[in-house]
């Protein structure tokens, strides 16, 4: 995978389909409490592992239409992680 990025990445070389699967289910116990799927979304986000930025993003995909502006801009301060 580093061959693909410019700068160093730390990855712990899971799987894209494991990763989907377990951020399915993921998405499936938090999807109830909207602001516990996002803390934990921004929890992942913050670590400097590749797949756990990955996991935080495919974990909140099933969500995106009940999401509003107060989400969406919380987001963006993300971004420059």
């Amino acid at each position: 995978m580093q061959w693909f990025f410019k700068e160093q990445v730390r990855s712990h070389g899971w799987y894209t389909a494991a990763l989907r699967r377990y951020a399915k289910a993921l998405h499936a116990q938090l999807a109830a409490d909207q602001a516990l799927l996002i803390d934990v979304a921004g929890q992942l986000f913050a670590r400097p592992v590749l797949e756990e930025k990955a996991l935080a993003v495919t974990m909140l995909q099933p969500s995106l239409g009940h999401f509003g502006a107060g989400e969406f801009r919380r987001f963006e301060t993300w971004l420059g992680r």
